[in-house]
């Protein structure tokens, strides 16, 4: 990403795809570099509360444990795992019961990284709203997957990196920022106008020079799934997920982690053969040029997008039913 052209064209293009507005929009490099912006360049003072999730990107949280150990801070991850059978509102339950006045920033995945666990970002946005907190939304892994509206959400940052489900080049991220929260967010990054306030969003982009090339890319990957419409390929790839999941369901050897509740699932669906560690699945899988990723104990990750067909499912079903 180039550092010091404001790139206004290109950024009001790719804010249309998650509705916001070129001020309030900067490119990063990544979802990590992202969040390092909103975590370093927030006023936090010792016991200053950050309410979060025990399933986050280790890019979406580290931020905010630095800021623990430098300024004292306080990180909450609550367990997220133990709502996962109630649904949304078991979420809200669990974040409204851990609010606290000291909380100043709630931060969550919009689809978390490991178990694929969509969470309801709408309302958690609108609970930290009406606690006098600020709101973030780590959307790495939804951007391209479904559609996204910031403004819908009403979170006070959205973060993602585009080269996932958005199919752009590595070394692409998006930084949302909405004006007033602008305010309450330093420039940790500077170089050229970092201090220059009413450019809006484009004071986060003053971090040296970058490469143009991965700019064309990232217009190019949004043009194109433009053209496809990420409502259409979100409606491909939840047919792709049950497909995968209804047939996992009839393996009595195979244990899927990912949550079977409706509202709260995406297109990744990790799953693990019993008995088996989540290496040798992986292994499996890959010698048939299947590319999972292992998940610790939870077993492999598989995201199925649109460049994936019903016979790769049905391929996938075909060798873990043979891993008994």
């Amino acid at each position: 990403m180039s550092g010091y052209l404001d790139l206004a064209q290109f950024r009001d293009e790719v804010g249309r795809t998650i509705h916001a507005p070129v001020d309030e929009l900067a490119f990063t490099q990544n979802a990590t570099m992202a969040m390092n912006f909103v975590a370093n360049g927030l006023d936090l003072a010792g016991g200053d509360e950050i309410l979060t999730t025990d399933q986050e990107h280790i890019g979406g949280i580290n931020p905010w444990l630095l800021r623990e150990k430098r300024h004292g801070a306080v990180v909450r991850q609550l367990p997220l795992t133990s709502t996962l059978g109630r649904g949304p509102d078991a979420v809200m339950e669990l974040f409204e019961s851990a609010m606290t006045p000291r909380t100043r920033m709630v931060m969550f995945s919009h689809i978390t990284s490991v178990l694929g666990i969509k969470l309801p970002p709408k309302g958690l946005c609108a609970m930290a709203r009406a606690h006098g907190a600020l709101s973030v939304v780590d959307g790495a892994q939804a951007v391209g997957q479904i559609p996204v509206d910031v403004k819908d959400l009403g979170c006070d940052a959205y973060i993602a990196s585009t080269h996932k489900w958005l199919v752009a080049p590595k070394g692409t991220g998006l930084l949302y920022v909405q004006r007033a929260a602008q305010e309450k967010i330093w420039t940790t990054l500077a170089s050229e106008s970092f201090d220059d306030r009413p450019t809006g969003a484009f004071r986060f982009m003053h971090f040296g020079t970058g490469s143009m090339p991965v700019v064309h890319g990232l217009i190019a990957a949004v043009r194109f799934m433009n053209r496809l419409d990420i409502p259409r390929v979100g409606k491909w790839d939840a047919m792709l997920t049950s497909r995968l999941r209804e047939g996992l369901a009839r393996m009595p050897h195979v244990q899927v982690a990912s949550p079977a509740h409706p509202a709260l699932t995406s297109a990744m669906t990790t799953f693990g053969v019993r008995g088996r560690s989540s290496g040798e699945l992986q292994d499996e899988l890959w010698k048939h040029r299947i590319r999972v990723r292992a998940e610790g104990d939870a077993g492999v990750r598989l995201s199925a997008h649109f460049y994936v067909a019903p016979a790769d499912i049905d391929r996938v079903l075909e060798i873990v039913g043979g891993m008994r």
